[in-house]
């Protein structure tokens, strides 16, 4: 029985122990020039095209939608890479980037007039952001119609690979002593730049 208790113990702390990789800080950069491994933030943000456009099916209508993202300011975070434990079936976590960028998201049809700034995520295989705003940030006409529902947000998520663009627009909130719910407005695949 104790060689089982031993041979127990001995298989939980190897699997805890496993994919645990050393916690690395981020460092500030003190400009877009600066590197960060192989990444220069500026590279990243000249990548983003000067504006985003795609004709996208809201309700069943099609509509014209216009995406721009330009650096804001602010903090310029470089996450120097990670090598995963050896022995660890986890991957080794490549350097990535972290710059504020205010984000610029509309439609021809006045449902969504929105700005709001967002962290731009990224390495060399592209960048990512995820912002979220309030039913009462809106500026736009959309409404989430989410009656019942608490902590109601509009969320955006959008890829950047090279000039093209691809993201979900959602809807969430949660209703009194349930999970959160996450429900998709609208997708777009890749949008060309202008």
């Amino acid at each position: 029985m104790s060689i089982l208790f031993y041979l127990f113990l001995t298989v939980t702390m190897i699997f805890s122990m496993e994919g645990q990789a050393k916690n690395v800080e981020p460092v500030e950069l003190k400009s877009l020039a600066v590197l960060c491994g192989g990444i220069k933030p500026a590279d990243m943000i000249s990548a983003l095209a000067d504006e985003y456009q795609a004709t996208v099916t809201i309700a069943g209508q099609p509509v014209k939608l216009f995406i721009n993202a330009d650096y804001a300011g602010g903090k310029i975070l470089c996450f120097p890479p990670v090598k995963a434990p050896p022995g660890s079936m986890r991957p080794d976590r490549l350097e990535r980037v972290e710059v504020e960028v205010r984000v610029s998201f509309k439609t021809s049809d006045g449902l969504f007039d929105e700005s709001f700034n967002a962290l731009l995520k990224g390495g060399s295989a592209g960048s990512s952001l995820v912002g979220s705003l309030k039913p009462d940030q809106l500026k736009g006409k959309f409404k989430p119609q989410l009656i019942g529902y608490e902590k109601t947000l509009i969320n955006f998520e959008i890829r950047f690979t090279g000039k093209d663009c691809m993201g979900t627009l959602s809807k969430s909130g949660r209703k009194p002593g349930r999970a959160n719910e996450r429900i998709p407005v609208f997708r777009w695949n890749s949008i060309e730049s202008k």
